[in-house]
Order: structure tokens, then sequence, then C-alpha cells
């Protein structure tokens, strides 16, 4: 765990630290406070997303308090944190709310956020992690579609609560270590359990951390079954 310490966990928002879109969560709360002014709001997009965030974010930002954290993914950032290990939320949420969720969680050491002139999101957010890392290595967070270029250009990454089509394309870019799909307490929906990637190619200590059995691309869920039988890969200890 000491290599792990010495790298830099750069972590996504919506989705990960929290189960919701704070997009989304912010639109509702400023449609209840300010209905006119909030649809209004929506001509900011002409400007770029990041706008757009901003505005609702300005006129009505969701109660942080009582948005529903991933708490597994937490405590789990909380024992990082305790070893030392820097942790960044790096998030396409406006810094307004990304800042105040920040504080609630109280783990993170830095704050990479949309700005209401850049959405740092996908490429954006990407330019902007490897520039905090100084070109160093990083483990990166995430559960879209739009991080898999992330998850890619980590040393590895941990999915979080990611749809299938994206642990499939994080599978054609990287190994893959994955666990069984569990079932959301708001949802009869399955929901994937943490997994974390390693970029292919490249030996990692990340998996003797983590709970799931890693496989290569291209090897079957069986062989790594097997494998595991036989004492070729071991389970691991990240968060159910």
């Amino acid at each position: 765990m000491s290599a792990d310490r010495e790298v830099p966990l750069y972590v996504d928002l919506d989705g990960s630290v929290v189960r919701t879109d704070t997009l989304w969560e912010s639109f509702a709360s400023a449609l209840r406070r300010y209905p006119v002014r909030t649809f209004a709001a929506l001509f900011a997009l002409a400007s770029g997303r990041a706008a757009l965030k901003r505005r609702l974010a300005e006129l009505g930002a969701p109660d942080v308090e009582s948005l529903p954290l991933r708490d597994s993914l937490v405590a789990w950032l909380r024992e990082q944190r305790s070893m030392g290990r820097r942790i960044v939320l790096a998030t396409a949420a406006d810094r307004v709310l990304a800042e105040s969720v920040a504080d609630r969680v109280g783990v993170f050491d830095q704050v990479l956020a949309s700005d209401g002139h850049h959405n740092l999101k996908g490429r954006h957010k990407l330019a902007a992690i490897r520039s905090d890392a100084a070109g160093a290595p990083f483990d990166y967070c995430g559960n879209g579609p739009e991080d898999v270029a992330i998850f890619a250009a980590a040393r590895c990454a941990i999915v979080v609560g990611a749809p299938q089509r994206v642990l499939r394309d994080a599978r054609r870019r990287a190994t893959v270590a994955r666990g069984r799909p569990v079932r959301s307490r708001r949802s009869s929906m399955p929901v994937q359990s943490p997994a974390v990637v390693r970029a292919a190619g490249r030996d990692s200590p990340w998996v003797s951390a983590c709970s799931m059995t890693s496989t290569p691309p291209g090897r079957s869920r069986w062989a790594a079954r097997a494998a595991t039988r036989r004492g070729i890969a071991r389970p691991s200890a990240l968060p159910p």
C-alpha cells in the first residue's frame, strides 16, 4: 500500500462520490425557488454548459447535506486519506457546488471543477489532472463514458457504479478487475460494484488492494474465476 500512498488519487463527483447528478439536482432546486428565472437561465446554455451550471448554482444550489453519498467509497477514501494519500475531487460540476460537497466529505486536498467558463469534462478534465499531477502517475475514480480516456491514462482507475457499456469500453483499453453486480438500495436495477482498472501492459500494486480479480483483455470471466480457484489471482479489499 506504500506505493499507492505516493500516487495522487483523483475522484469524480456525480455518480461516484454522490449517487446522483448534481446538474439535475441544481436545476430542480432552482426550479422550486425561482421557476421563471430558472427557465430563463437555460439561455445561458448558449455560452456553454459551464455557464449554465454556474447560473443554476447561483439560483439555487441543492442542499449538499441531503445529497446521497456512496458510503462505501467515501469510507475507503477516508482510509486512504488517513494513510497520508493526496486526494483531489475532479469534477465537471460547478466549483461552488463541488467545494460544498468537498467540505461535507472532508477528505479532499483540492478541488478541480468547472468555473463558469470551462466545462471540466472528458479531455479537459484529463488535461487538468495531468497539469495538477505535474506529469506524474495518478489514479482515477469515475463511472461515465467520458471517463474511459482518463482510465486509460491513469496508472490505475477505480470504476464505481458504472454501466456495462463503460466496463466494456474500459476492458478494450485496460486490464479490468471487477466485482459482481450489486443492487441499488433505491432501485431494483443492478448496479456495478467498484472495479479496479489497470492500464494495459503496465504492472500496478493496486490490484493487491482491491476486492476484485483481474481479467486481462480478451480473457473470459470464467477463466478468471478458474484462476482465482487455483490461487493465481487472489481477491483483495476495495469497498463493496
